[in-house]
């Protein structure tokens, strides 16, 4: 850490004590056998800015390249997206097979391998649940990259990121309001996000009175009302 904070933030307010807390190694991804590997970190909001300005990392003689993780939240027992296994209450899903009450360790199918939220989604699903390529992973992704703490999300996605330098670039105003339904709920259910956003300009917003999200709705986006 002394390495990276001498090359990278010695100019900066971060100290390399402050460092070693804002910046904690928590995940390593990649072949062990492989030239490189990824490691993502866990930092404060201030590096995080600074590592996406800049996207790059020193270390020793060697440039790294930044971007920012974004990993969507599956569920290991019934694998859906949005929810994690200690707060699931649905039945156990294999991500092998699709078929309920055992997991991938017990499994014992021979046959093609299935993934539940696909063949839910009636897309193609002669895939694992955990494949990287999987359309349900996709679309999980994409709500991901969309949040932006602006209306409400607890983090920002990349997209989101974007979506705030036009926010800011116009000078306009978010109307959410928290503590609401979550505006964006998936045809199955499994998942809600928030996705959708009021701008208005800061003249305009003052007319956006009494904002809420309804649960009534023929979408699978719910009605913002104001």
């Amino acid at each position: 850490m002394e390495t990276i904070h001498r090359q990278n933030f010695v100019d900066s307010c971060v100290s390399s004590d402050g460092l070693k807390k804002d910046m904690v190694p928590r995940l390593r991804k990649g072949d062990r056998s492989a030239k490189s590997v990824y490691i993502v970190f866990e930092c404060s909001a201030q590096l995080r800015k600074s590592a996406i300005e800049t996207l790059k990392l020193y270390i020793d003689f060697v440039c790294c390249r930044v971007k920012e993780y974004i990993e969507p939240m599956r569920c290991y027992r019934c694998q859906r997206y949005g929810h994690l296994a200690s707060r699931c209450k649905l039945k156990e899903v294999c991500s092998v097979c699709a078929e309920v009450e055992h997991n991938h360790n017990e499994c014992k199918w021979q046959g093609q391998e299935q993934c539940t939220n696909c063949k839910r989604d009636n897309n193609e699903h002669y895939h694992r649940a955990d494949f990287w390529d999987c359309p349900a992973y996709t679309k999980a992704y994409e709500m991901e990259i969309t949040r932006s703490t602006l209306w409400y999300p607890p983090v920002t996605g990349e997209r989101g990121t974007l979506v705030e330098q036009y926010v800011m670039a116009w000078v306009l105003r978010a109307c959410n309001q928290a503590g609401h339904l979550l505006m964006y709920v998936s045809p199955a259910r499994d998942a809600e996000t928030y996705i959708d956003v009021t701008l208005a300009t800061s003249k305009a917003s003052w007319h956006v009175l009494n904002w809420e999200v309804v649960e009534e709705s023929s979408s699978d986006h719910r009605l913002i009302l104001y």
